[in-house]
């Protein structure tokens, strides 16, 4: 006859004593018999005082690793999400650009693989605007993205953006905002032979065509641009912004930067700062580079038939000029000495006035391109309307970019009078403005020339008639 547990209902084997599944005593069957009286035994169970066996020591270890457990999820939970809320890291990010904390700022924003940066010059960068403003704009955009999960930008305050605010999850089950920067694609275009351009930490060979430097992350960089005439090295330091939405194109040309030079003798040595270059006029007709507030000194040389060394005069240009360096003999600087004093003798001279005039427009080219008024200054008569024109209109010409290349300028017709002169003058230029967009110019001009201290000053310019053409 099967036998079961009568507290707990478990089959049993016929030797078994206890149960072995809640370990209540079995009693024999025998015992029931004889324990329980013949009127009852076919209608009653018999009855056994339970006995509760012990907890095993496992069983307790058990339960309390599960308590443990518990206890260690619920708090596990709470923390984390204490630390994915979004209000969290916004916070975080924005109390150390608060502070100007870089390396607090940089903890935590995500950069992306490959990128060259600066951690201060990005720092710099996200303070030089209102931070104010920007803060608004950065919890817009996590609230935002907390609300929906869709990705947003942050601009700088100049309209571009530099950040971007994402919803990630922790583990799977946690939404995290993530603030990751935009980095700008730079390229540099130049037209210039023989340079080495660096920004930031990268430095690349140009080679007269657009060249990729690189991911960067927005802000001013130091950059040097480096180039090699003949023997002598030559390098320009400037501070470069890197901005833009996503891309941008650093533009640095010949006629921005280097100095064009011609002799009458292309086989003569360019000298610069009184230095050999090694090179002749024909193997280096540009030199350079030279920034907007430098200047650079160029003079030729070569040797006669007695071996004697023979120089043109020394000049001193600024970026962009254009210089005419002639040597002359030994008898023709004294024939050009003669000319000079009988020169002096007169108050204007048709050669005198021509020269005066190219000068001046190779200075005021220079000039327009740099956007410095100082350059052309000495050429115009203190305190005149023309001088006060030419002022304004450099001053007004703001910071897009473009360039002014002049093509012809020719002196058509003299008038020379007793206490002044006045050239007729027809000028021709191309003007490309910050599009790329090129536009001809043909001009008839007419300056009055008086006697300066030390040199001839425009006193009045007057525009006869223009053609434009594109």
């Amino acid at each position: 006859m099967e036998k079961f547990c009568q507290e707990c209902g478990n089959k049993l084997e016929a030797n078994q004593t206890f149960c072995p599944e809640c370990g209540t005593p079995i009693q024999n069957s025998s015992e029931v018999e004889s324990s329980t009286p013949a009127s009852y035994s076919l209608n009653t169970q018999p009855v056994t005082e339970k006995v509760k066996k012990p907890m095993s020591l496992k069983k307790k270890v058990s339960l309390v690793l599960v308590a443990i457990l518990a206890i260690g999820l619920g708090a596990g939970h709470y923390m984390i999400e204490a630390k994915t809320s979004p209000q969290e890291k916004v916070n975080a990010f924005l109390s150390a650009l608060a502070i100007g904390d870089t390396e607090g700022i940089m903890k935590e924003i995500i950069i992306p693989e490959n990128i060259v940066k600066d951690d201060q010059v990005f720092t710099e960068y996200l303070e030089s605007q209102d931070l104010e403003a920007f803060q608004s704009r950065i919890y817009e955009a996590a609230s935002g993205v907390e609300s929906d999960g869709i990705a947003r930008f942050v601009s700088h305050e100049n309209g571009e953006d530099i950040l971007r605010i994402t919803q990630e999850k922790f583990i799977g089950l946690y939404p995290v905002i993530e603030i990751e920067a935009i980095p700008v694609e730079v390229k540099f275009l130049t037209d210039i032979k023989n340079a080495e351009y660096q920004l930031g930490d990268k430095t690349i060979q140009a080679d007269e065509s657009e060249i990729e430097i690189g991911a960067y992350l927005p802000g001013v960089y130091q950059s040097a641009l480096t180039v090699t005439n003949g023997e002598i090295v030559r390098t320009m330091n400037e501070e470069q912004e890197v901005s833009g939405d996503g891309n941008m194109t650093i533009e640095i040309l010949e006629a921005q930067v280097m100095v064009k030079i011609s002799s009458d003798d292309p086989n003569a040595t360019v000298y610069i700062d009184e230095k050999s270059t090694g090179k002749t006029v024909d193997e280096l007709s540009v030199v350079g580079p030279v920034s907007e507030e430098d200047t650079i000194s160029v003079h030729v040389e070569r040797k006669n038939k007695k071996g004697e060394i023979e120089t043109s005069i020394e000049e001193t240009a600024y970026a962009g000029d254009v210089l005419e360096l002639p040597i002359y003999p030994e008898e023709e600087e004294t024939v050009a000495a003669e000319e000079e004093e009988a020169t002096d003798s007169e108050a204007f001279t048709e050669e005198a006035l021509a020269d005066f005039i190219t000068h001046f427009r190779s200075a005021y080219q220079s000039a327009l391109n740099s956007k410095d008024y100082s350059i052309v200054e000495d050429y115009l008569l203190e305190n005149s309307e023309t001088s006060k024109e030419v002022e304004d209109f450099i001053a007004d010409i703001g910071t897009d970019y473009y360039l002014y290349e002049f093509i012809t300028d020719n002196v058509t017709e003299y008038d020379i009078q007793e206490d002044a002169a006045f050239i007729t003058t027809y000028e021709e230029f191309d003007f490309t403005n910050h599009l790329d967009e090129v536009t001809n110019y043909k001009r008839n001009k007419r300056y009055k020339i008086v006697e300066g201290e030390d040199m001839y000053k425009i006193a009045e310019i007057d525009i006869l008639d223009t053609e434009r053409e594109k």
